[in-house]
């Protein structure tokens, strides 16, 4: 758990600039609330014991990182664990299927060994053991 705070200044929240010229109104970004994102969280940890934190990054690729520790231990893969990730999203109501995709957020997943996160100075993306789209379901190894 001192992690947290390493995790949360390295990845911070990071505001999204829309340089579009057009006149047309956006529809409106719905974000989950505080209560919904620890609820998320303290069910990511609960789900596998090598979970040693996760993070809400409102605006960032992956709006939800979580940090294992790696690696696994042969049974699956980590694009597989975070595509069961998305399921946990839409059990606790953060996304739908009858949410469009331009109303809401991007819900993705992305899983990151600590070590490897921890020795690159925190570049997550070198960092990362796989990753799930939960609106998509396309999984990737970044």
């Amino acid at each position: 758990m001192k992690n947290i705070p390493l995790i949360l200044m390295i990845f911070g929240i990071v505001g999204c600039s829309d340089n579009s010229s057009s006149d047309e109104p956006k529809p409106q970004k719905i974000s989950p609330t505080q209560t919904e994102i620890n609820q998320v969280l303290s069910a990511l940890k609960l789900e596998n014991t090598d979970v040693v934190d996760a993070i809400y990054n409102e605006g960032g690729t992956y709006n939800w990182v979580v940090a294992v520790n790696a690696p696994f231990d042969g049974q699956g893969s980590w694009m597989g664990y975070a595509s069961a990730m998305c399921n946990t999203l839409y059990e606790y109501g953060i996304i739908n299927k009858e949410d469009s995709i331009s109303k809401t957020v991007m819900h993705g997943v992305r899983v990151v060994d600590i070590g490897k996160f921890s020795s690159t100075n925190g570049n997550f993306r070198k960092a990362s053991l796989g990753s799930c789209n939960c609106k998509t379901w396309k999984m990737s190894k970044i």
